[in-house]
């Protein structure tokens, strides 16, 4: 369970980024506050899951969803710039946090 809580405390981090983009563009208040209600929610969840999980190995798990997500979300969503090097730093990312999971 307690993993399950993290992956998603680190897809809130994503939560967190797009609400927080559709903010800047729109100016919208709503979108300000599901952007605070996401990282809110994602350092609960985050909280809750390090009772059970090493904090270090919890957090570079969820930094490395939020960060994934985040570099993913720009490419796929906001079209910015992709190269065959940020796949690559971002499969370093996600070999990082699998190999911290595998030892922790």
């Amino acid at each position: 369970m307690s993993w399950l809580m993290l992956i998603i405390a680190g897809f809130c981090e994503l939560g967190f980024i797009a609400w927080l983009q559709q903010a800047m563009v729109t100016g919208g208040w709503y979108y300000r506050l599901l952007s605070v209600l996401s990282v809110a929610l994602s350092m609960l969840l985050l909280s809750q899951a390090t009772k059970t999980i090493p904090l270090s190995v919890a957090y570079a798990v969820w930094t490395g969803i939020g960060a994934i997500s985040s570099v993913l979300y720009g490419i796929f969503r906001l079209h910015e710039k992709s190269s065959p090097a940020k796949f690559f730093f971002v499969s370093c990312i996600l070999v990082g946090v699998i190999g911290l999971k595998m030892v922790g």
